[in-house]
């Protein structure tokens, strides 16, 4: 939300669930005009505290890993 509310024009936000082969796919999709940090295999949060951010997607991993999913990051300029 904090990446999208940065666009000024055609900002979107898309969250999207359905069923394929008996699991429940969750797909969340939105555009943005900063650049993506990559380090180690792992997204890098640019806000300046980023030791009180970052954290949303390992949170979103650790859930996931609980629960037998998976997780997929696409990204593009």
């Amino acid at each position: 939300i904090e990446a999208c509310i940065k666009v000024e024009k055609n900002r979107y936000i898309k969250l999207r669930g359905t069923i394929v082969k008996s699991y429940y796919v969750i797909k969340c999709e939105n555009n943005k005009i900063n650049d993506i940090k990559v380090k180690n295999n792992k997204l890098i949060t640019s806000k300046k505290d980023d030791f009180s951010h970052g954290i949303g997607l390992q949170s979103v991993k650790s859930s996931l890993k609980k629960y037998d999913g998976t997780l997929k990051i696409i990204y593009e300029k």
